[in-house]
This record gives structure tokens, C-alpha cells and sequence, in this order.
């Protein structure tokens, strides 16, 4: 059986900057050289996975994730994700950390949400609990609401991050006003005594109304990944979805025990304590050598390789015999 592959990396390019250390990887630059490189205008992960898989637009987050996190969430509405997070002040600005850092339990998670909505009730505003770090919102429609995503968010300075558009002064007062709950909260009267960081804020993110006729079926593929919003990008295409897969040898004998989906998505999360270089060793011994073996012996006839630059790289077996081909691809993002 032979499948088309689509591998996406995520993280790489928040790490340090690569080095010749990476250009030496045998795999990686056979495959890279001998590839055609096709630009990608896409940015942040959903509008990246949502073109990986083949999507005609992106499918915004909260929609996506709500329909993994949340039972019987109704697409047809428009969604706004409101995670917990933390503030710290930093000179004129405010840098935000998220709740994956902060070690928000459940039942602290839910005590904020519930102070949350007694106190927003008159206003209609009422939440909906997905995970102790992901919280929902759902209007009957949409608002003229532009925010920056979590990933963006996180650890930066937030000036000029807020969120925008006509309907902006609502929820940045409605941000502050989950500032002032949160500070007497009993959650955080407790952290504080216990030497944890506050949960003292919200952010608003990922909003958008779900296009039904913008959703293409993907009844013959998978999707390899983590998270809510791949899983939910999967349940609405109608395809499969699994996690991660360990090494190319784990995906292969896995995809061979469903041979009648053909096409597979797999994305990598890159280790956010390692560097570039490190990152792409490790791929390249686990992945690369593997998807090169793929080609070469006929179980791929189509890889894609997206490693979060502004180019992707498709690559058939035929163009393997592209021998004259010397010029690495990374090597304007390498540092020496």
C-alpha cells in the first residue's frame, strides 16, 4: 500500500535559530533539495492545519476545539475561546502566561468560571467549561471581534495584542472586570498563600462562526496529531484522527492496518526546552531516514513536508534522481 503523506512541524521556528549542524542531516537534505518548494502565506496553526488538510478556509479555533472539548456544541453558532491566565505587569505593559504553566486544577478551573458567570449573568454573558485551561463562549451571532491567539499571546509583551474591532471596549472591559473578580477570589487568596501564581485575568481568542459549505469531507484520511483543535478539525471533515505517532515505523504499521485511508496528516509538536538543531536530529532520526525509506521503496507516493517556514516541500519518488540539485533550502535560516 502506498499512502500520501503530509507532515507538519510545529514550534521549530520559535526555537533558537538553526545552524550547519542541521544542513549535515542526511535525510532531511536529500529530501528538501530534491523537493519543489511551494510558498505558504498561512500563519498560526489553524490557518496552517486547515491548508495542510486541504481546507478552502480556515476553520477558526474555538469552533474546532469546542466540538472535541464540549458536548453537542452547535457549530452553527459563533464561539469565542476565554482561557484563564495570568497578567504580570512589566513596566507600561502586561505579559501574559498561560494556564498550561500555571498548574490550574479543575476544581479551581471551575470555581473561577462559576464566580465568573454569577457575576456576568444579567449581562447574558455565560461561560462553558471545556478543560481546567479552556473555557467557551457562545453567541447566537457573530461580533466584530479580531483577537490574537494564545500561542501568540503567551510570554510576549501584549501591547497591541488586545483584542480589536467595533465590539473591542466591550470585552476589554469585560477583561478588567474579570481582573477585579478573580483578585479576592478564594482560588487566589489560596495560591497566594501556597506561593502559586494567580489566575488574575482572561484572554479572548480563536472566535469565528463555522461555514458548513466552506468544510471539505475527508472520508479517506487521518490526522496524526495532539490537541482539541486537530481532533475537532478530523470530527469536522469526517476523517480519522489519532495521536502522534512515536517514529515513522509506528505510523507505518499503523496506516497499514487501514489501508482504505490513503492519505495521512501527521503533525509533530517541536519540545519547547530544546533548540532547532536538536529538534531536527531527533526528527531526523526518527522521521526523515524513514520517509525517505517511504519514498524510495514505494509505501509514499506523496510527501509534503511544512516545517513552519514560509515554504513548503513536495516531493514524489521520481524525484529522488534530482542528483544535480545542491542547494539547501534552510540554509538562509541558519545562523552559520
Amino acid at each position: 500500500m502506498s499512502y500520501a503523506v503530509t507532515l507538519g512541524l510545529k514550534g521549530l521556528t520559535e526555537q533558537s535559530s538553526l545552524s550547519s549542524v542541521s544542513m549535515r542531516l542526511a535525510g532531511l537534505a536529500k529530501l528538501l533539495k530534491r523537493a519543489d518548494a511551494y510558498p505558504i502565506k498561512a500563519r498560526g496553526l489553524e490557518a496552517r492545519a486547515s491548508h495542510l488538510f486541504h481546507q478552502p478556509a480556515t476553520i477558526p479555533h474555538a469552533v474546532c476545539s469546542a466540538q472535541v472539548e464540549l458536548v453537542n456544541a452547535d457549530h452553527s453558532l459563533f464561539w469565542i475561546r476565554v482561557d484563564p491566565v495570568q497578567l504580570i505587569p512589566d513596566r507600561d505593559t502586561l505579559v501574559l502566561i498561560p494556564a498550561s504553566h500555571l498548574e490550574l486544577t479543575a476544581d479551581e478551573s471551575l470555581s473561577l468560571l462559576n464566580a465568573f458567570n454569577a457575576h456576568f449573568a444579567q449581562d447574558g454573558v455565560q461561560l462553558v467549561y471545556g478543560s481546567s485551561q479552556s473555557w467557551y463562549l457562545s453567541l447566537p451571532q457573530a461580533v466584530d471581534i479580531q483577537t490574537t491567539s494564545l500561542a501568540q499571546a503567551a510570554f510576549r509583551n501584549l501591547q497591541g495584542l488586545f483584542p480589536q474591532g467595533h465590539a473591542s471596549s466591550y470585552w476589554r472591559k469585560l477583561m478588567n472586570e474579570a481582573q477585579m473578580l478573580f483578585f479576592n477570589h478564594p482560588v487566589n487568596q489560596a495560591r497566594r498563600d501556597r506561593g502559586q501564581a494567580e489566575i488574575n485575568s482572561i484572554w479572548l481568542w480563536g472566535e469565528g462562526k463555522l461555514d458548513d459549505q466552506l468544510i471539505k469531507a475527508r472520508l479517506d484520511a487521518k490526522i496524526w496529531g495532539q490537541g482539541a483543535y486537530l481532533q475537532g478539525l478530523a470530527s469536522l471533515t469526517q476523517a480519522h484522527c489519532e495521536n502522534q505517532p512515536a517514529h515513522y515505523q509506528a505510523w507505518l504499521d499503523n496506516a497499514n492496518k487501514t489501508p482504505n485511508l490513503l492519505n495521512h496528516l501527521i503533525v509533530l509538536d517541536a519540545d519547547s526546552q530544546s533548540s532547532a538543531d536538536n529538534t531536527l536530529q531527533s526528527l531526523e532520526r526518527d522521521w526523515f531516514q524513514g520517509l525517505l525509506k517511504g519514498l524510495q521503496q514505494g509505501e509514499i507516493h506523496s510527501l509534503y513536508i511544512d516545517l513552519g517556514f514560509d515554504q513548503g516541500f513536495l516531493l514524489e519518488p521520481k524525484n529522488l534522481k534530482r542528483f544535480w540539485r545542491w542547494r539547501h533550502p534552510l540554509a538562509p535560516h541558519c545562523d552559520s
